[in-house]
């Protein structure tokens, strides 16, 4: 994530081609462009979890504009939280293809997949990309959308704009790992653009209908932008990622567990965690455009109350696992998970990429005291240490057959992040340790323990990690350019084991030279 000059380069170029916010803004005259309706604009009241088993259909009722709806939890309680729309008449795909505009909508290509090939997008979804991006809730969506192990179709008019949105990024994610021979003219890269084209289009009906948000919504959003993101840094991706941040506002997700104590209820508990699931994944979406292009982040940190999600296996079994909130301060931050029940490997993550992240904000800072860089660095050295005894790199190699390979790449993950944590700190603030490694062979220390084969399934937005060394080369690697020669071999076979799968990876390896930031950097 941190090499600026070219990532920067690689953003601005999208934003001086002005189609995709012609795209966005390409809007029926008349039409209201905001998000939430204006009488959602306010303070709302509770909204409600969904029940995927339970619909409150009602045959001819146009009263599509309510939000607010008493519905029953697993638990058999009845509970207003956040609004779900699994069901929206008047905004039914029937609807939008067949009313007025519809055909010109052009939506609905994914209805005419097969149902078996569906199906096996779903499996691919759960198996492959929900253990980097751990949105929905498996055991609820099975039941609602599955029925005996099939994906259930339905007709065109069953699905809202929000669900088909959410469908759609779900299967624009998934397919780059399908051998389906239905999708055999098409490389892994290019695979999920059909379905993205649809998700498009869902998301820019469901963003002008009158009718406040709902999770289903936020939910698919953050699909199509990870999809966008995985692509190539666009303005699109970057605004997509704005307006999940704003749904995350009106939705309350930001400040969700401020005053709220510990939810033990089981089903309660598991409706709660599916929204910390989407605040965290707008967070990470929010954060990562912020630093590639070195523009502020939307989310304002010190204002942020939630806590930090368990893993999936409590989660699917609604078992309720206590978790600290955030804290915004490096001093503390490293330290909240240390008595915490929750152990999970991504609840770590989380943290190491939020101290990344502090640092490239400190690094781009003016007025940033040396005080609080002590304190960044501090807290860095910590966290350091406290993983490499929580989480050894070694211990993965010995791991067995059964560990799953989003644990695993959790694991690699918060490593690279402290060495792209570690690169900021001495290229911006000048600290520089004795006999210090160059990163290069930090890396080395760190490809070695990944697996091969689970870096397809690992969060595409790492890629950018690699290239740390190659922004702020260290003196060693400067003065032994075997050295750093060996270490962009290993990079750039990386990036091909993600450029097989993610756009992203072709585009960091084939239009970043790799030579030293002083020779690249000129050419942008």
């Amino acid at each position: 994530m941190l090499a600026p000059e070219r990532l920067v380069g690689l953003l601005e170029l999208r934003l001086g081609d002005g189609r995709d916010i012609d795209m966005l803004m390409q809007q029926p005259s008349g039409t209201d462009h905001s998000t939430v309706s204006s009488r959602d604009s306010g303070l709302q009241p509770p909204l409600t979890p969904p029940d995927y088993r339970l619909r409150d259909r009602q045959a001819g009722d146009d009263n599509t504009d309510e939000t607010v709806s008493s519905r029953i939890t697993p638990s058999g309680t009845f509970s207003t939280r956040i609004a779900y729309d699994w069901a929206s008449p008047a905004s039914s795909l029937h609807s939008l293809r067949y009313g007025d505009g519809a055909k010109d909508a052009g939506c609905g290509w994914w209805l005419t997949v097969p149902e078996q090939v569906l199906t096996e997008l779903v499996y691919l979804f759960f198996d492959k990309i929900q253990g980097w991006l751990p949105l929905l809730h498996r055991p609820r969506f099975f039941a609602y959308y599955m029925k005996n192990g099939l994906f259930d179709k339905r007709s065109p008019s069953f699905f809202s704009n929000a669900e088909s949105l959410l469908l759609c990024g779900m299967f624009a994610l998934a397919v780059r790992h399908s051998l389906n021979p239905y999708f055999q003219e098409f490389v892994a890269q290019e695979r999920g653009q059909r379905f993205a084209d649809d998700a498009n289009k869902y998301y820019e009906m469901a963003r002008t209908a009158e009718q406040g948000p709902t999770l289903v919504y936020l939910q698919g959003c953050i699909l199509l932008t990870c999809y966008q993101y995985a692509s190539e840094p666009s303005h699109r991706a970057w605004i997509l990622a704005g307006d999940c941040v704003r749904l995350a506002y009106d939705l309350n997700l930001c400040n969700m567990d401020e005053q709220q104590d510990e939810c033990l209820d089981p089903g309660e508990w598991s409706f709660l965690e599916e929204q910390r699931r989407a605040f965290w994944l707008v967070w990470e979406v929010d954060t990562f455009g912020s630093v590639i292009s070195r523009r502020p982040s939307s989310i304002n940190r010190s204002m942020m109350a939630v806590r930090l999600p368990v893993g999936d296996t409590a989660w699917f079994a609604n078992n309720p696992v206590k978790s600290p909130i955030l804290d915004s301060r490096p001093s503390e931050v490293w330290e909240i998970l240390i008595h915490s029940p929750n152990q999970d490997e991504r609840a770590w993550y989380l943290i190491a990429n939020f101290l990344m992240t502090t640092a490239s904000e400190f690094a781009a800072g003016r007025h940033t005291c040396s005080r609080d860089k002590d304190k960044l660095v501090d807290a860095i050295t910590c966290y350091s240490l406290v993983i490499s005894q929580r989480f050894s790199l070694e211990g993965l190699e010995f791991s067995d057959s059964s560990n799953q390979a989003g644990r695993h790449n959790w694991v690699i993950g918060m490593y690279l992040m402290v060495v792209c944590s570690r690169a900021t700190i001495r290229a911006s603030f000048g600290t520089h340790g004795p006999g210090m490694l160059s990163f290069s062979r930090h890396l080395s220390r760190i490809f070695y323990q990944w697996r091969p084969e689970y870096i397809r399934l690992s969060q595409p937005f790492l890629a950018c990690c690699l290239l740390s060394d190659l922004a702020y080369p260290s003196e060693e690697a400067v003065q032994t350019p075997d050295t750093l020669s060996q270490g962009n071999d290993m990079v750039k076979l990386v990036l091909s084991q993600y450029a097989s799968v993610w756009k992203i990876g072709s585009v960091l390896s084939g239009k970043c030279p790799f030579q030293r930031l002083e020779t690249w950097s000129t050419r942008n």
